[in-house]
């Protein structure tokens, strides 16, 4: 399973259409390697978390700009 962003799968998807026109690729090995292809949806959860880091450091900075 390969996991890809969702930009990325557009261009693969693409790429592997443009192989089958072409004729470098039957069908149903298009079809096999677009089954392969797993979007990974956003990571809210670690962009949480380095957001949280840098409001830490954006802080203590304030505050030792103030002293």
């Amino acid at each position: 399973m390969m996991k890809v962003s969702r930009s990325q799968s557009k261009f693969l998807v693409a790429s592997l259409q443009h192989w089958r026109e072409a004729g470098a690729i039957d069908l149903e090995t298009e079809l096999r390697l677009r089954s392969d292809l797993h979007i990974e949806p956003f990571d809210w959860k670690r962009l949480a978390k380095y957001s949280f880091w840098i409001a830490i450091v954006c802080v203590v900075t304030a505050v030792g700009a103030v002293f």
